[in-house]
């Protein structure tokens, strides 16, 4: 089985749609294709596509996320250099969280950011570009990142742990 992916570059945002059906038939392909062509032409040639095609046991795009671990990943700048640095793997503790700092919280099915309230604007400005880095080296780069002020936890944030 192949997998069709479409990943148009629109006005500098990556835009990423899988068109995957297990057990595909030509048509979806086709499909596809015809929804980039419709993307293309409604913003006037300015974006740009690309198109893999590649069997799903590349691992490439459809690695199994059981084969990762939930862990936590301090940004901090407290040495006077920004450091991204692993405090924990295998398990995720709220004890590990730092009021001074912001973390990035990977539970493998979701990537949280966590601001600590002492937390410096240098950390606070950096921590989306660190959480993406982080990303971009997982097997899952496409996971949303979950933006979490300490004080204001979400009940998904505090579900994982």
């Amino acid at each position: 089985m192949k997998a069709l992916w479409i990943i148009c570059l629109l006005c500098g945002v990556q835009y990423a749609s899988p068109f995957y059906v297990p057990g595909v038939a030509p048509i979806v392909d086709i499909k596809a294709v015809q929804f980039l062509q419709q993307l293309l032409s409604e913003r006037s040639g300015k974006a740009g596509s690309e198109v893999l095609d590649a069997p799903i046991s590349s691992g490439h795009f459809f690695m199994k996320k059981d084969s990762y671990q939930p862990s936590i990943h301090r940004i901090s700048d407290a040495s006077g250099r920004m450091k991204f640095t692993t405090v924990s793997e295998g398990s995720v503790s709220k004890s590990k969280l730092d009021t001074n700092d912001v973390f990035v919280v990977d539970t493998v099915k979701e990537v949280f950011v966590w601001f600590g309230e002492n937390a410096s604007e240098g950390e606070r400005r950096n921590a989306l570009e660190y959480a993406h880095q982080y990303l971009m080296s997982t097997p899952y780069p496409f996971l949303s990142v979950i933006l979490v002020k300490e004080g204001n936890e979400s009940a998904a944030f505090n579900a994982a742990f």
